[in-house]
């Protein structure tokens, strides 16, 4: 059999997308992790102390946001990178993962609000940096929302769309509380 570098050029293209591909699996995989960061943000705010605390606890919060962050935007990759529309079952599956993080994530922004007065008074210039990671968690949470209505059935793209609303409000008022 003779290769042309046609016939080369098009069999390495293939094993590239073929590897490159993701999985409903992954997604869901993605989404797990994503709730896994939720739990932990919501566990560490509402740990933190209504009085006192500490520099190195507001670090640790800052660096479950970072964490959170990072999960959201492989959430948002795995979406790109799975074959769309996602089937009935798998839309919905995927939906349902999301719909399970939300009162965590409304519960985590929510008491970032109520202990903003604690964190400022601990460490002052704080407030600006959850700012900017509420600001870019707000953002990664819009492309990650997005990409999934997208992807998924036209049945469940307002049940969908509800639950990004929802969630925008919270990132309304988080962003709100620390400008």
């Amino acid at each position: 059999m003779k290769l042309t570098l046609k016939t080369t050029f098009s069999l390495l293209a293939s094993l590239v997308l073929a590897t490159s591909a993701a999985t409903v699996a992954d997604v869901s995989g993605a989404i797990q992790n994503i709730t896994n960061q939720f739990t932990a943000l919501d566990g560490a705010i509402n740990a933190f102390p209504s009085e006192g605390g500490s520099v190195n606890d507001i670090l640790a919060l800052y660096a479950q946001t970072v964490n959170l962050a990072a999960a959201v935007d492989a959430g948002t990759n795995a979406i790109a990178a799975t074959p769309q529309p996602f089937s009935e079952k798998d839309s919905t599956t995927l939906l349902d993962g999301v719909v399970g993080f939300q009162p965590q994530l409304q519960d985590a922004l929510n008491q970032f609000v109520v202990k903003r007065p604690v964190l400022q008074a601990i460490f002052p210039c704080i407030i600006i940096i959850f700012w900017q990671s509420w600001f870019n968690l707000n953002g990664g949470h819009g492309r990650f929302a997005n990409s999934l209505i997208n992807a998924i059935q036209p049945d469940l793209v307002d049940p969908a769309t509800a639950v990004k609303q929802s969630l925008d409000a919270s990132f309304t008022a988080v962003l709100a509380a620390y400008s």
